[in-house]
């Protein structure tokens, strides 16, 4: 296969690489976090003196989501606010009630 030849072409190849990676990734990941759960079970012990450090850890992964947002975020919210709502409800009610 030749290499694209025009800016156009180039953007298409582009595209079709990102969505490709983009279907591993979406592939792989709950893969990843099965194996992640069956690891932190099987090996409790062994993982116990890292406990501590799990909530800085989750700290950081949502801060560093957070500065993705844009402000078409805040806009989808903004129309929808049902959603975030909807969110809250099931974090402070049905999740506790859940166990």
């Amino acid at each position: 296969m030749s290499a694209p030849s025009t800016p156009q072409q180039k953007a298409e190849a582009e595209t079709a690489s990102a969505a490709r990676s983009a279907r591993i990734a979406v592939t792989i990941f709950p893969i990843l976090v099965i194996l992640g759960g069956i690891v932190g079970v099987a090996m409790s012990g062994t993982l116990k003196p890292l406990a501590p450090s799990v909530p800085w850890g989750l700290g950081v992964i949502m801060f560093l989501m957070g500065i993705t947002l844009t402000l078409g975020d805040f806009t989808r919210i903004a129309k929808r606010p049902w959603v975030v709502l909807l969110g809250t409800v099931a974090q402070f009610v049905i999740m506790p009630l859940a166990g």
